[in-house]
């Protein structure tokens, strides 16, 4: 493993950007889940395995995968589960012993590029959600200069808490996120929409914000960006809906709508806004989960698609095979998965190519 290399000053004025994640990857971070944990314990493990194998599986036929493994004894468990990988496949995992938890979007990097053959990681100083669980996610607190150190990539550790499920961006200078999660007294209480998108300009090259509200209920990240609303290209948007007015996320996802329907992109042309479809009320041990069709994960080939048993999933899938031509869509069972209130974004965190003069291993 490299070290990271510290910063001379904030990314963007050095040409810096966060692109956009169906830019090629060099790969993807993913986590492989401990019986031990917080996030899948005890019998919660052995539900969730075949989710992660199904994810890795599919990202390693078309980019590398580089799969933080918190316990050596785990190393067992992974070679079953992915047993059936080809040899081409396999060239492109590499394992890396570290205790980072299962949530590698947040507590991973941001990744920034310029447009010579530089990598950069945005440090978000992660907070566990705001200080929720304790010392459950302890570990996770470095894991984006680990994570950057492996490749190494320049670290800018920003002056903000913050999880890289709570922005999103189109590559091209217009970002989205939640009033409800960046703003929230348990991260950033002394910040203003003002200062965050000073921030998010000087940092991710993103000078034009749109700020959503997030926070579906049974969500606890206080309303990550990617359960509501995600770019599928430079200028179009696809926004979560409700089930209808009687659903209790229908007054927060109906705003959402109407905003995204007045915003602009940074060059002030409207933004092409389409609705996915909600899986329907989702109920585990009788409490409501957070399931969204918009926490899906742009690979260098496919688009992994959560998947919660619903007769909605056909509607969602439908909608993203038209908007993404050049990509399979591919249904992840989410249905044990999202008792950890989250899914396929969450557990993933792309590596832009851009800055690295790296092959994918050959198709055999």
């Amino acid at each position: 493993m490299s070290e990271a290399k510290s910063p001379a000053s904030t990314p963007a004025p050095r040409g810096f950007r966060m692109p956009a994640e169906w830019e090629p990857h060099l790969g993807t971070w993913m986590s492989w889940p401990t019986r031990e944990g917080a996030s899948f314990p005890g019998p919660w493990y052995d539900k969730v395995v075949p989710a992660f194998q199904h994810m890795a599986a599919c990202l390693l036929e078309d980019e590398n995968v580089y799969l933080h493994v918190a316990d050596p004894r785990y190393r067992t468990d992974i070679d079953a589960a992915l047993a059936s990988l080809t040899g081409a496949q396999r060239a492109r995992l590499t394992l890396v012993d570290s205790a980072a938890s299962e949530w590698c979007r947040d507590h991973g990097p941001s990744y920034v590029v310029d447009d010579a053959t530089a990598l950069g990681a945005i440090d978000w100083r992660f907070l566990s959600w705001g200080g929720k669980y304790g010392h459950g996610f302890d570990a996770d607190r470095d894991g984006a200069k680990r994570a950057a150190a492996e490749h190494s990539a320049e670290v800018f550790e920003a002056p903000i808490h913050l999880e890289g499920g709570a922005i999103e961006v189109n590559g091209t200078g217009t970002l989205l996120t939640t009033d409800t999660c960046a703003l929230h007294p348990n991260r950033n209480p002394q910040s203003t929409r003002p200062a965050l998108e000073s921030i998010f300009n000087a940092f991710l090259g993103a000078g034009n914000v749109i700020w959503l509200h997030g926070g579906l209920a049974g969500d606890d990240t206080d309303g990550h960006v990617d359960t509501v609303a995600r770019f599928v290209n430079a200028s179009t948007v696809v926004v979560a809906a409700s089930n209808g007015p009687s659903d209790p996320n229908h007054p927060i996802l109906q705003a959402n709508l109407d905003i995204l329907r007045e915003a602009t992109l940074e060059d002030g042309s409207p933004i092409v806004v389409h609705q996915l479809p909600a899986p329907g009320p989702l109920l585990i041990d009788g409490e409501t989960m957070p399931a969204s069709y918009a926490n899906f994960y742009i690979a260098n080939g496919k688009v992994l698609l959560p998947a919660y048993g619903s007769p909605r999933d056909a509607d969602a899938l439908a909608l993203l095979d038209g908007l993404f031509p050049d990509r399979t869509i591919v249904p992840i069972d989410c249905s044990a998965l999202i008792w950890g209130r989250g899914a396929v974004h969450c557990l993933t965190q792309q590596i832009p190519l851009a800055g690295h003069r790296v092959s994918l291993a050959p198709t055999l």
